[in-house]
């Protein structure tokens, strides 16, 4: 069904269909909007943090989408759900591939035994190296606990030889951190981390670094520098277009691209109250869960016309667009879906 259904999806792609047989290939779930931290650059706000979503209504949406290639859960913190370990557990029964983004605080041995079992993508978000940088952005965060889950996980991932399941750490880059960038670069080679994500602040907020127009200068040289180290230690390093273009992407004509953007063929995104995107990144409604089901919602008439935009590139008319108007289309894929692209970098 997976390989059918991706298939078809390339096929739709290639023929500009905008109302398809097949279905998405990833699916992001915000499952909750509790969190044990108040991080200063949060984009889901400190406001109705009991909310998420069931387990009965995740477990429907799953079994309704058996194609999935993988799901990734999200949050607020996806750890403080109550039915997290069953969630788990159901995916990993239906064969999805399961992405994980967490503070990593709330870990522990038996969730991370559970976690290296069901070969789960782990991204553990840590916005510095410092212990007080650290603990001031993400607060109510304790570095010591930190480190001491990350060292419980690496050292059970080398047991479990046989787990291929990737290990990211993301740090989204701030007026605050942006001096201990390159630090970080030692911080997850302590630990044998081999991936990490430097992002944009989303929510483009106060405390965002390209805010700064003299932070901003400074940045092409530490990523330079940044990736020097990287090299050296063999960690694979991925860098928000916002701050420095890969030379690849420089090499590139955007107006030759054939789409704007091709996200809302190959993925969808969940929101805690039911509402369904195309991706995090992405602002344009297509559906609600409660309204309709995973399907119906799929080929949407918004769905659809967002489809239409993304060949036409009307994208004055796509609020939320302009956040990725100056990226090629594949650095926009893996902006919006920079986990699951590794995920298909790997299995095809």
């Amino acid at each position: 069904m997976k390989t059918t259904n991706y298939i078809t999806n390339l096929l739709e792609l290639s023929n500009k269909s905008c109302k398809l047989k097949s279905k998405p290939q990833f699916l992001q779930i915000f499952i909750t909007k509790n969190c044990n931290l108040k991080c200063i650059m949060c984009c889901n706000g400190f406001e109705n943090r009991d909310a998420f979503l069931n387990y009965k209504t995740i477990a429907n949406i799953l079994r309704d989408n058996e194609q999935l290639i993988a799901v990734e859960w999200i949050g607020g913190e996806p750890l403080t759900h109550p039915d997290f370990e069953k969630l788990l557990d159901l995916a990993h029964n239906l064969k999805i591939k399961q992405i994980l983004v967490t503070n990593g605080l709330l870990l522990n041995k038996q969730l991370i035994e559970k976690l290296i079992e069901h070969n789960v993508d782990v991204t553990i978000s840590i916005q510095s190296s410092d212990k007080q940088t650290y603990e001031s952005i993400q607060k109510g965060a304790d570095f010591n606990k930190l480190k001491q889950n990350i060292k419980i996980l690496t050292d059970l991932k080398q047991e479990k030889a046989h787990s291929n399941a990737l290990l990211t750490v993301n740090c989204v880059v701030l007026k605050q951190n942006y001096k201990y960038l390159t630090d970080m670069i030692d911080f997850i080679d302590r630990y044998g981390i081999k991936n990490i994500f430097f992002e944009s602040d989303i929510t483009n907020g106060p405390n965002s670094a390209i805010d700064n127009n003299n932070i901003k200068k400074l940045l092409p040289d530490i990523f330079k520098k940044i990736r020097r180290k990287a090299q050296k230690n063999k960690i694979n390093v991925f860098i928000d277009d916002k701050f420095v273009k890969s030379e690849p992407i420089k090499k590139i004509n955007i107006a030759q691209d054939k789409f704007y953007c091709i996200v809302p063929w190959l993925s969808s995104c969940i929101d805690v109250n039911g509402d369904v995107k195309n991706s995090i990144f992405c602002n344009q409604k297509i559906g609600n869960i409660y309204k309709n089901n995973c399907s119906e919602i799929w080929n949407s008439i918004e769905a659809q016309e967002i489809r239409k935009y993304m060949m036409t590139k009307k994208t004055k008319l796509l609020k939320g667009c302009e956040m990725c108007h100056d990226m090629h289309v594949i650095t926009k894929i893996y902006r919006a879906l920079d986990r699951f692209t590794k995920i298909l970098i790997r299995n095809y």
